[in-house]
């Protein structure tokens, strides 16, 4: 907000509109990186709503939405269409907890499959990879908090995911 301040010279009430619209701006447009450093040193900038596809070096036939994300606490929907996986993973300080809402996916280094409604946990520096043979969506939670409990989704997230897919 240091920008801000060069143009205003007290807390005016144009002041006031400035951060709450900065605010507003970094709200609807902040995203989150994902980074695979142990095999590109490709990073993805994921926006908050909005489907993005990731690069074919690190997967094959899937996208990956973005709906909340703060430092400590991130959730994501995964599209993955027939035959897609992401390619074996961990993350350093984060667990992730996944619950499928359609179809199946096969963590392929244990074998589990996991099918609409179960849910998943990987530890940090728990290395999967997940492939689904006929597509499905799953939605994640990557936190630093092991105790996590996922939640049901609420109904404007199934509909924001029903219109986007």
């Amino acid at each position: 907000m240091g920008v801000i301040k060069e143009f205003f010279t007290g807390k005016s009430d144009n002041y006031s509109k400035a951060i709450k619209g900065l605010k507003k701006v970094k709200e609807n447009f902040e995203g989150f990186v994902i980074a695979f450093p142990d095999v590109t040193p490709d990073e993805i900038m994921l926006i908050k709503d909005k489907w993005e596809t990731l690069p074919d070096k690190i997967s094959r036939g899937v996208k990956i939405m973005a709906l909340n994300f703060k430092s400590n606490f991130k959730s994501i929907f995964t599209l993955y269409k027939p035959q897609a996986y992401i390619v074996p993973h961990s993350h350093k300080k984060e667990y992730e907890f996944g619950r499928i809402i359609k179809g199946s996916v096969t963590n392929k280094l244990t074998g589990k499959t996991y099918h609409e409604n179960d849910e998943y946990k990987f530890s940090p520096n728990e290395l999967h990879y997940l492939y689904s043979k006929n597509g499905s969506i799953v939605y994640s939670i990557l936190t630093e908090k092991g105790d996590y409990k996922l939640k049901a989704l609420p109904k404007k997230v199934l509909n924001k995911l029903e219109s986007a897919s």
